[in-house]
């Protein structure tokens, strides 16, 4: 790591939490995900109240690290989650779906050995999520697909597909998610208010009538055995990068700093919102009933409990 990312990491701030605990950081914990390679993490818990808690892993986008993700880690842990933010080996490449599937790996890896260190007596092992940025989170999905005791996984905004077939995740052969699946991604329609109006069609329809999953996507989240979803902010000006803490602490102006902590924070209260149902065991999700404001989600039936054709 070079001098300027190290002095980046022990300077790194994060939005307040809003959480009722009180969040404690461990230091970076190097294993061995597979022979020869080797992957660290950190991990935010809770301290106080009646454990044990459910445990999420988190993969920061491609070139990213967790420090990067503060606003999202701590908050969650703020609110009685056990994170642990993987910070993967850096591997230059041109094929992201290999290396997605490597990544799902360290994830795996991660969990085991939390659920077999001390760290375990603060973890419930039945309620464990996955998620995760950008390429971070088509490995979260990766993970999802190779372990079916993870009950929840979340993609924030890890578009990487085929144009043609814009899947939500890179499907694996005679492989499904067991517990509830979440795309969390954006759209910015482009069009003023008057243009809206003219159209006679909110934010939402105009949305809706752009955003008709493709059928190789449609599967994907067909798929998904407790569920699926996708919510899509229509906040105008989001963009890729929001996701992390970058483009808030970079801002130059007021103004700026403002615009970019509120999508921070409908970022986060969306994932903690989709945590909280995806891993009460019911499979039902809360934002199917209750949409979050400036968003469009789309809520999706598995295969086979789809009415017939």
């Amino acid at each position: 790591m070079s001098l300027y990312l190290s002095l980046l990491a022990l300077y790194a701030v994060g939005l307040p939490v809003t959480g009722p605990f009180k969040v404690e950081h461990s230091i970076q914990q190097v294993i061995e995900s597979q022979p020869g390679r080797t992957v660290s993490f950190e991990v935010w818990r809770p301290v106080g109240g009646r454990g044990p808690f459910p445990l999420l892993l988190f993969s920061p986008g491609y070139g990213n690290k967790p420090s990067q993700y503060l606003s999202q880690l701590e908050d969650l842990a703020s609110h009685g989650y056990v994170v642990a933010g993987l910070d993967h080996p850096s591997i230059v490449t041109a094929a992201f779906e290999p290396l997605a599937a490597l990544w799902a790996q360290d994830i795996l890896a991660v969990k085991r050995e939390i659920l077999e260190s001390p760290l375990r007596e603060f973890v419930d092992g039945r309620r464990v999520g996955t998620f995760g940025h950008s390429l971070g989170g088509r490995a979260a999905a990766g993970a999802c697909l190779l372990d079916a005791t993870i009950l929840a996984c979340l993609n924030q905004d890890g578009g990487d597909d085929d144009f043609q077939r814009r899947r939500p995740y890179w499907p694996l052969d005679r492989r499904a998610i067991a517990g509830t699946f979440a795309m969390l991604d954006w759209f910015d329609p482009g069009i003023s208010v008057e243009d809206l109006r003219a159209m006679s069609k909110t934010r939402e329809q105009y949305a809706a009538s752009r955003l008709e999953p493709t059928p190789s996507a449609l599967n994907a989240y067909r798929a998904a055995q407790r569920g699926a979803l996708r919510i899509t902010i229509l906040t105008p000006g989001m963009r890729h990068t929001a996701f992390t803490d970058d483009v808030w602490s970079g801002a130059s102006t007021s103004e700026q700093r403002t615009r970019f902590a509120d999508y921070l924070l409908q970022v986060r209260a969306i994932t903690r919102q989709f945590f909280e149902s995806a891993l009460n065991g019911t499979g039902r999700n809360s934002l199917c009933s209750e949409p979050v404001k400036d968003t469009l989600t789309q809520c999706f039936t598995p295969e086979a409990q789809a009415a017939p054709r």
